[in-house]
């Protein structure tokens, strides 16, 4: 494998050998991050969704608006909407219709911030709210951003 991904695939990787032990295996794993000034400051992993991936249905000032996911975390979301719509950061949005690779979740979320994208469209910054999400929610979140990102990662290696 050492072979295929370094010289053949010319990968910009390194690996670390696992058969040496559990407590040589993490020690090597802590100086590889220290070295890499990884702190640990990412709390939650997010998936960048290709067009088409997940939709939003929120309710706002009386109507039923349809929104597109731009990226996907089991803390948050963002999205944007076709048409101009606008929110405020700490809009409050009730009982969402989140509809991802099929799954569907109903949290509640509330705008935390709002930006323009490359394309002058803004893009809205949502907070799940954590009463909102139980733990097996949380967890079937969590699966999607998994294969979301798998997903991406399986694209850009079948392009190699």
């Amino acid at each position: 494998m050492k072979q295929t991904y370094l010289m053949d695939l010319q990968v910009a990787c390194g690996f670390i050998v696992l058969k040496i032990g559990a407590a040589k295996t993490i020690e090597i794993l802590v100086k590889t991050l220290e070295a890499n000034e990884a702190r640990g400051q990412r709390r939650f992993v997010r998936a960048i969704c290709p067009p088409g991936v997940g939709t939003c249905v929120p309710e706002f000032e009386g109507a039923t608006l349809s929104a597109e996911l731009s990226d996907l975390s089991s803390a948050g979301m963002t999205i944007h909407f076709e048409g101009t719509i606008h929110m405020k950061a700490g809009t409050v949005l009730r009982d969402l219709v989140l509809t991802v690779k099929g799954v569907r979740f109903n949290p509640s979320g509330f705008v935390v911030g709002v930006r323009a994208d490359a394309g002058g469209r803004n893009i809205y910054v949502v907070m799940f709210a954590p009463e909102s999400i139980d733990d097996t929610h949380r967890e079937k979140l969590k699966t999607v951003v998994r294969y979301i990102n798998q997903n991406a990662i399986d694209e850009v290696l079948a392009r190699s």
